[in-house]
Order: C-alpha cells, then sequence, then structure tokens
C-alpha cells in the first residue's frame, strides 16, 4: 500500500493541493518574487506585520481570498530551502528558527517552530454546508443559527473558493486512471 493512502483523506486533499500549486507558474513566480523583495541581502529581516502583509498581497494577486495559515506557508515558501534540482522537497518547509510566535486569534499563540507547515484545506460552499450540517445545534434561535453558519468554519485554517476558482482545475479528483495502448482503462 502506498504510504500516502494510509493518510487521513482531507491530508491527503492538502498534500493534493500543495503538489498542485508546485506546479502553477504564477504560484511559483510569487514566491520566487516574495524571495527578491523579502530576503534582501545584507539587509535586516523584515518585521512580522510586513511579512503578513507581503503574503495576503502576494496572494491576492493570484487570486486567493485571506487565509492565516496560506499566508504562513506562503511565508514559509519563501523562506525555506525546500527546492532541489530533482523537485521540491516539502518536508523541508518548517519556519526558520528566527520566525516570532503566531496568535491567530487574540491569546492564542500558536508556536509551530520545528514543525512542518501546510497549505489550507480547499472548500466550496457545498462542503461548508456538508459539514456544518454535521455540527451540533447548539443554537436556541435560527438566528444564532444563522449567525453561526456565518462564522463557519474558521477561515483562518480552511479557504472557500467558489466551485469555478481556477485552483479547482488543477486538482484531480476521484483516483487516476491510466489507459494502456489497446485502449482498456485500469484503475491505479
Amino acid at each position: 500500500m502506498k504510504k500516502s493512502a494510509q493518510l487521513p483523506m482531507q491530508v491527503r486533499k492538502v498534500m493534493s493541493f500543495e503538489r498542485a500549486l508546485h506546479r502553477w507558474k504564477p504560484w511559483l513566480d510569487s514566491v520566487a518574487q516574495g524571495r527578491k523583495s523579502l530576503k534582501p541581502d545584507g539587509l535586516p529581516r523584515p518585521n512580522f506585520n510586513t511579512l503578513i502583509i507581503a503574503a495576503r498581497k502576494a496572494l491576492r494577486e493570484i487570486g486567493f481570498p485571506p487565509c492565516a495559515i496560506f499566508e504562513l506557508y506562503w511565508l514559509c515558501c519563501v523562506y525555506a530551502d525546500y527546492e532541489t534540482a530533482s523537485g521540491f522537497m516539502f518536508n523541508r518547509l518548517i519556519l526558520p528558527a528566527w520566525f516570532p510566535p503566531l496568535g491567530f486569534k487574540p491569546g492564542h499563540p500558536l508556536d509551530f517552530k520545528g514543525k512542518r507547515i501546510y497549505p489550507p484545506e480547499i472548500w466550496d460552499e457545498d462542503d461548508r454546508l456538508f459539514w456544518f450540517l454535521r455540527q451540533p445545534m447548539l443554537a436556541e434561535s435560527q438566528e444564532e443559527r444563522q449567525r453561526q453558519f456565518d462564522d463557519f468554519p474558521d477561515l483562518d485554517w480552511v479557504m472557500i473558493l467558489p466551485p469555478d476558482h481556477f485552483v479547482h482545475t488543477l486538482l484531480k479528483k476521484g483516483r487516476p486512471l491510466k489507459t494502456t495502448a489497446s485502449g482498456e482503462t485500469w484503475l491505479d
């Protein structure tokens, strides 16, 4: 059994998104431009706010909404040494030791030092509704339930894209097929 087949489906989807990003020229150009602007030789490192603003701007320019973990992932791609002559070594996507502690929400610092950083899960509105309906019903009124839905999911960790967003074309759905020379189709 392949190692990736042993991972939970959500992790495999994130890893698929990660590989697709690294085959997409606008993403690679964005990371390269980030390296030029954020890693100038001989100058002090930018402060945290400058880093986050640069990440948010770079991601917006290639069509992504704000998402804290994706901004962190982009910064990690800018600063990590993960490219080799034969491709990418994603296990090297670790924040540098000098990176400041993060707090997506006030009072909740997160320590990512020494840990692998992944891109966010990609959802569309159907995914959002599907997962919301599986949440326990804690609302006392329809208005409260609607407010809970409006705040679902935590957009620091999940990115909601419309079904026609270009990133969906980068991702393969379902099990890949192989066609033989005789025209037969085999499942992997």
